[in-house]
Parts: C-alpha cells; structure tokens; sequence
C-alpha cells in the first residue's frame, strides 16, 4: 500500500507541465517508500518496546494462556529471555535490514501497480 500510496499522492501533486510518471519513477518512489517506512517502523517499534515493553510477546502470552495449552518450562524461560533482552546497535541494523528487504519489495510491487493505474492512456 505505501508504494501505491506514494505514486496515487505524487500523481496528485503533480502540476499539469510535468512530464507524466514513468516506470521507472514509479520503481524509485517504491524503493524509497519502502527504505523509509523500514526505517520509520523500526524505530518507531524500539521507542514502544522502550516506553512499554514488549506488547507482542505478552499478547501471545495471553492467548497461549487462554487456549490452556501445556508449554515445557523451558519454553517460558525462553520467553522471559526474550522479554528481558537488551536490544542491540547490531539488532537495531538488523531489524532494519530485513524490515528494509520485506518493506521494499513489497512497496515497489505497489509502486508498479500504482503506475499501471494511473499511467497516463494512450489517445486514440
């Protein structure tokens, strides 16, 4: 949706003197739509883990609790591993890298959809 998003607003803005969109500034708004958000979202996910703690593994916490399923303890340690973890430059890096990977591709899929809708039609 964020590379969709970017062409449909760039497309928006766009003066009527502009040369029209192309493929290809359709792929680099996507590339970077997608860099951006990665990068957004992760420290974005840092700053709610600092303010809160971590959220997502106590919601799975909760419905594993509520499913009465038997986990072996050491599953628990784990978990109480995991929640009490330090988070790292190298895990930040990390967590941008592979969130930079899954982001992009996914936002220049969208851009490239964006761009098969809203090129601009052939005049016949």
């Amino acid at each position: 949706m964020g590379g969709f998003l970017a062409v449909l607003l760039y497309q928006k803005d766009s003066s009527k003197g502009m040369e029209p969109l192309t493929r290809d500034d359709c792929t680099q708004l996507g590339i970077f739509t997608g860099l951006i958000s990665a990068v957004a979202g992760v420290i974005i996910q840092y700053l709610v883990i600092a303010a809160f703690g971590d959220v997502m593994i106590e919601m799975m916490m909760r419905i594993v609790e509520r499913m009465n399923v038997e986990m072996p303890p050491e599953y628990y340690e784990l978990i109480e591993t995991a929640k009490t973890a330090e988070r790292s430059l190298f895990s930040f890096i990390l967590d941008i890298f592979f969130m930079g990977l899954i982001n992009t591709l996914f936002a220049f899929l969208g851009a490239l959809i964006g761009w098969k809708v809203f090129q601009p039609k052939p005049v016949q």
